[in-house]
């Protein structure tokens, strides 16, 4: 059965989590888990975390599009890939997160921001690596493979 993988899944996902990570963040800080923020602060406060976000993950992406890249023929599974790409992707967007936050920003008795930063982005991930598809419907141009009926 031939298999036709979307090239574009992983900048897809990256895409749609810098956009949608915000969302999350902007819901966490809602319900009262970290802060206020109100009115034009909003709108602000997301375009930078979109502008950061796509900036700081680049390497993260280029990585994770590599490794898809190199795999995407060897493993045989929709699942598998998608349970490696989305576990890479979660594994390299915490240690980006860690290394631009610090240490102090993932402690619950200080400063946790740089936590809910990265649980947002991980959720953001996840849904998202879900949802998208990974592999598109495969198209037939063998002319005498078509049925009467398809003309």
């Amino acid at each position: 059965m031939i298999r036709n993988i979307n090239k574009y899944y992983p900048l897809k996902v990256w895409a749609l989590t810098i956009v949608v990570a915000p969302l999350i963040i902007f819901i966490f800080t809602f319900f009262g888990v970290k802060g206020k923020i109100e009115g034009v602060g909003v709108i602000l406060f997301m375009e930078i975390l979109v502008f950061c976000g796509g900036l700081y993950s680049i390497p993260t992406f280029l990585l994770c599009y590599i490794i898809f890249y190199l795999t995407k023929n060897r493993i045989h599974s929709i699942l598998n890939m998608k349970m490696l790409f989305i576990s890479l992707a979660i594994i390299l967007l915490t240690i980006t997160n860690y290394l631009f936050w610090g240490p102090y920003k993932y402690s619950i008795h200080y400063d946790s921001s740089g936590l809910i930063t990265t649980i947002a982005y991980c959720l953001a991930v996840l849904s998202v690596g879900i949802l998208c598809k990974i592999e598109l419907p495969v198209i037939n141009e063998n002319p005498a493979a078509k049925k009467p009926w398809d003309y």
